[in-house]
């Protein structure tokens, strides 16, 4: 298992260490696995930031400077009930993120997830990196409408298929998503379009 010298010292002992495969990072068709460290990690940008996580690419180094994205929450810690109570329903929902993504076989849809870790007080979860949301290509696009045209249907129609395909693969594994909006579907510049952000996904049962 590659990793330099000076690996991350895990935090206190917390309800995350049950998680199997805790701070392992695997990358599909990629033999090696990772202790996860975050030395390793080359921080390239703040992607996203709110009051439930922090969402920032970077480049893995040890597998030829990888693109990745790590989505951040902080660990429960706080003595106030109600900040406690909130941070606990932000962790479990990202500890419901990562189990649901586990049982799911990679698919050519479904933004391919790398490894569950914990640094400094965070959960974070590894996972591909892609170019733009939904969300941000319709904004880009409907904020210059006197210059760009306007996003052309069959486009719209790709995207829709594929993030369809994604769903009904989902449910052929029991996994239903409930969020699915402009912000979840993820694009890249070549043309690849992902379904992401399984935290309020739930098992058939």
């Amino acid at each position: 298992m590659p990793s330099s010298s000076n690996a991350s010292t895990l935090d206190a002992a917390s309800p995350l260490d049950d998680e199997p495969f805790l701070n392992i990072l695997k990358f599909p068709g990629h033999e090696p696995t990772y202790l996860f460290n975050p030395l390793e990690f080359d921080f390239q940008e703040d992607i996203h930031a709110n009051s439930n996580c922090v969402v920032k690419s970077y480049l893995f180094k040890p597998y030829n400077n990888f693109h990745v994205v790590v989505k951040a929450i902080q660990i429960p810690h706080s003595r106030n009930i109600i900040q406690k109570s909130q941070n606990e329903k932000r962790l479990k929902q990202l500890i419901d993120e990562v189990r649901n993504f586990r049982r799911l076989p990679q698919h050519p849809y479904i933004v391919d997830f790398y490894g569950f870790c914990r640094h400094e007080g965070q959960a974070r979860i590894v996972m591909e990196h892609m170019d733009l949301s939904l969300e941000e290509l319709y904004n880009y696009v409907h904020g210059y409408n006197q210059i760009l045209p306007k996003v052309p249907e069959d486009i719209i129609g790709v995207i829709a298929h594929r993030i369809l395909d994604a769903l009904a693969f989902c449910k052929d594994h029991n996994i239903i998503h409930r969020d699915v909006k402009p912000r979840n579907v993820l694009l890249t510049l070549n043309g690849n379009v992902k379904l992401c952000d399984f935290g309020e996904s739930r098992v058939l049962q």
